[in-house]
C-alpha cells in the first residue's frame, strides 16, 4: 500500500511554492507527501521558539540552555499556544486523510500531543509515537514550565504505543507520571518488555527500541573503489605527506549544538596534548561540526565559545620537525568562522526509515514537522562522510546527552578496523554496554567517557585509545560492527510496528484456574466483537486481531494435557478443589474464527451476499452464545 507522510513544506523559490511544485519536490518512491501548511509565524514559535528553546533544552536535562524568554510565565504559555496548535494542525490532517485500518506513526518531541488531538477526533484511532531524543527533564518542567510540561506527560499516554530509545528515558518518564498524574495504574510484562500505562481511562504500552541505521547506505560507498581513493587522500590531507606510524587520526562529525559535547572535548584534547607532549605532532582530531539554529542566542553563544577554544588549540600545539602539522582540524559550514578550509564536505543525514515487511499491510501514515532539516543538510554528499569514515583511526562520540547517536554506529559499519571512544551520555553507549560490549569486569569493546567535564581522565581516554595495539583496536571494533550489522534499522522498525507488541493483544497464558478461564473468554469476546463490528461495516481487520485468537487458542491447549482436550480447573490459586473440562468445542470455534478471518481478508468473497451471510452467521455465534 505504500506510505503517506505529513510534512511542512519549506520553499525556496516561486515554483516551488505552486502545487505541482510541491508534488514534484516531495513526492518519491512508495511515498505519498502530504503537504501541512501552518501559519508561518506559529510555525516560527513553534519551532524556532518553543521547540528549541524550551522542550530540547529540558527534555535533554540542560536546563541551563532553556531561552531565558522562558522566564516569563505569558512568554511560555503564548509560546505553548503556538505548539498546540501547529499540533492540532498535523493531527486533523492527519485524521481526515487516514482509513480506519491505518497506523499512525508519529515522530520525535515536536508532535508530543497529536496522540491527545487525534483520540478526540477519533478514538478507535492507533497511534504510535517514537522519542529521538533523551526524556530526562528537570524537576522545574513541572513547576516553572508547568503549562507545557504537565500536558507533555498527559498527551504521550494518550498514544496506543510509544517508544523510547533507552529504558533509562522509560523509566524516568514512568516516575514522573507516577509522581505528578493523579490515578495512574502501571503494570510492567518482563517477557516482552512492556510497561502498560492507564489513565483517565486510557491505555498506553511503553516499550524501548534504540534505533539504528540502514546499513546498505553506507556499506555500499564503503565497496566503491572511488571511496577508498577519497579516504586515502583525506587522510594524506589530514595527516601530512610523511606522519609517524604511530600517529593517529581522530575524527568526530555532529550537528553545531550544545548537546553534542564538542566544548568538553576541545578542552579535553588541549589538556592531552599537555599531559602527552609526546603525541605532539603525530595526532589530528578532525572536527566537523554542523551549523544549525544559530538564531537561537544559547546555540550561537555555545558555537562561539568552541571557536574560541579551538584557535587556542591551533596557536598553542607546535611541532618544529613537521611545521605543516595541525593539532587540530575545525571544519563548520557557518564559512565566518572558518579556522582551516578542507576541501572535503561532510553529511550528518537523519534516517527515518519504515520496514518493508509491514508496507503491504496499514503503515501508511507517518508524521514529521518538518523537511527544512533534511534540506539544508543534502548539501555534503554522503560519499565523503563514509570516505571520513574510512580513513580515521578513533571515531569520537562524546555528547552531553543524546537520543542514540548514529553517527557512531555508521562509523564502525564504514570502519570496523577503528577505535571507537563514546560518552555515557549516547544512547547508543547504554545500547553497548547493557549488550555486552562494555563489560566492567571484563572486555571493553570501545573507550568510554563517563564524565566530560572531568577533564584529567578524559585526557587519558584520548592517550589510551591512541596508544591501543592495532590488534586490539580492531578486534574490538569488528564485535561492535558485527552488533551494529546485525541491530540495523530494518529491524528497529519491525520491531516497533510489530502488531503483536501492544496492550490491545491477548497474552499467552497458563489457564488454571476459573478466573484465568473466563477472564481469557471474556477478552477472546470483546476481540470477536471488534472483528464483526469492522468486517460489517467493510473495514479490514487489524493484524493483532489475529494474534490475540491465535494466541488464546494456544493458551488453552498448553493448559490442556499432551494430547488431550480436557482443562483441569482449580476455583482459586489457593484453593485445592479441582474440576475437568471438556473444551473441544472452544478449541474449534476458535479455529473457527482465524478460518473466518483468512476468509474476509481473502480474494474468495465474490458478492456482498456472500460477504453478509458468513458474517452474519459469525455475528450470531458472537452475540447469541
Amino acid at each position: 500500500m505504500g506510505y503517506l507522510w505529513f510534512f511542512r513544506p519549506v520553499f525556496y523559490s516561486r515554483e516551488e511554492m505552486s502545487l505541482l511544485g510541491v508534488l514534484n519536490n516531495y513526492n518519491k518512491g512508495n511515498y505519498k507527501l502530504n503537504p501541512v501548511v501552518v501559519q508561518e509565524e506559529d510555525y516560527n514559535v513553534y519551532y524556532g521558539g518553543i521547540s528549541n528553546g524550551l522542550l530540547w533544552p529540558a527534555l535533554h536535562n540542560l536546563p541551563e540552555y532553556i531561552v531565558s524568554d522562558y522566564d516569563s510565565p505569558k512568554n511560555v504559555r503564548e509560546h505553548w499556544y503556538s505548539y498546540v496548535r501547529v499540533n492540532y494542525q498535523f493531527a486533523i490532517d492527519a485524521v481526515r486523510n487516514s482509513r480506519p485500518q491505518d497506523f499512525i506513526w508519529i515522530h520525535d518531541y515536536h508532535l508530543m500531543l497529536t496522540g491527545m488531538i487525534m483520540q478526540s477526533l477519533d478514538p478507535n484511532l492507533e497511534v504510535g509515537f517514537f522519542l529521538h531524543i533523551p526524556f530526562q527533564p528537570p524537576e522545574n518542567f513541572f513547576t516553572k514550565y508547568g503549562t507545557c510540561g504537565l500536558p507533555v506527560l498527559r498527551g504521550l499516554l494518550r498514544f496506543t504505543k510509544v517508544g523510547f530509545q533507552t529504558h533509562r528515558d522509560r523509566a524516568k518518564y514512568i516516575e514522573l507520571v507516577q509522581q505528578h498524574l493523579k490515578g495512574v495504574t502501571v503494570t510492567h510484562d518482563s517477557h516482552w518488555d512492556i510497561d502498560t500505562v492507564t489513565h483517565e481511562g486510557w491505555t498506553c504500552s511503553l516499550g524501548v527500541f534504540p534505533v539504528s541505521i540502514k546499513n546498505d547506505d553506507f556499506l555500499k560507498f564503503v565497496h566503491m573503489p572511488e571511496t577508498a581513493a577519497k579516504a586515502a587522500a583525506i587522510k594524506k590531507k589530514i595527516m601530512g605527506e610523511n606522519p609517524p606510524k604511530d600517529g593517529k587520526f581522530f575524527f568526530s562529525v555532529e550537528r553545531f549544538d550544545y548537546t553534542k559535547g564538542i566544548k568538553e572535548k576541545l578542552q579535553a584534547y588541549r589538556r592531552y596534548f599537555q599531559k602527552y607532549p609526546d603525541r605532539i605532532g603525530k595526532d589530528v582530531l578532525y572536527q566537523v561540526a554542523v551549523t544549525n539554529r544559530r538564531s537561537v542566542d544559547t546555540y550561537r553563544v555555545y558555537q562561539d565559545e568552541c571557536l574560541d577554544i579551538a584557535r587556542k588549540i591551533i596557536a598553542e600545539f607546535h611541532d618544529p620537525s613537521r611545521p605543516e602539522w595541525k593539532p587540530l582540524i575545525f571544519q563548520t559550514d557557518d564559512h565566518e568562522n572558518f579556522l582551516i578550509f578542507c576541501e572535503i564536505d561532510l553529511i550528518i543525514e537523519k534516517n527515518l526509515v519504515t520496514s518493508k515487511k509491514y508496507a503491504k499491510q496499514t503503515l501508511r501514515v507517518i508524521a514529521l514537522p518538518s523537511l527544512s532539516l533534511t534540506v539544508y543538510l543534502e548539501r555534503l554528499p554522503r560519499p565523503d562522510l563514509v570516505a571520513a569514515y574510512m580513513a580515521m583511526d578513533i571515531g569520537i562520540v562524546t555528547p552531553k546527552k543524546d537520543g542514540m547517536n548514529l553517527v557512531a554506529k555508521e562509523m564502525l559499519v564504514c570502519n570496523p578496523r577503528a577505535g571507537l571512544i563514546l560518552s555515557t551520555g549516547a544512547g547508543s553507549e547504554i545500547q553497548f554496554s547493557t549488550s555486552g560490549l562494555y563489560k566492567e569486569d571484563g572486555e571493553k569493546d570501545y573507550h568510554r567517557v563517563a564524565d566530560l567535564f572531568d577533564v584529567e581522565t578524559y585526557a587519558d581516554t584520548f592517550y589510551a585509545a591512541a596508544t591501543e595495539t592495532e590488534e586490539s583496536r580492531r578486534a574490538h571494533g569488528k564485535r561492535l560492527s558485527e552488533f551494529i550489522l546485525s541491530n540495523d534499522i530494518e529491524r528497529w522498525s519491525a520491531a516497533f510496528l510489530d502488531p503483536s507488541w501492544t496492550h490491545l493483544v491477548i497474552r499467552p497464558m497458563q489457564v488454571n484456574t476459573l478466573d484465568d478461564f473466563f477472564s481469557l473468554m471474556m477478552r477472546t469476546r470483546n476481540v470477536r466483537r471488534q472483528i464483526v463490528d469492522r468486517v460489517l461495516k467493510g473495514i479490514p481487520i487489524r493484524p493483532h486481531f489475529a494474534i490475540s485468537i491465535r494466541n488464546a487458542k494456544e493458551s488453552l491447549e498448553n493448559s490442556c494435557g499432551p494430547d488431550s482436550h480436557t482443562l483441569v480447573l482449580s476455583a482459586s490459586h489457593d484453593s485445592p478443589d479441582k474440576a475437568k473440562f471438556d473444551i473441544k468445542n472452544e478449541l474449534q470455534e476458535f479455529e473457527k474464527d482465524l478460518s473466518f478471518m483468512d476468509y474476509a481478508q481473502s480474494e474468495d468473497v465474490d458478492n456482498v451476499e456472500q460477504f453478509v451471510d458468513v458474517s452474519l452467521h459469525v455475528y450470531f455465534y458472537v452475540n447469541y452464545t
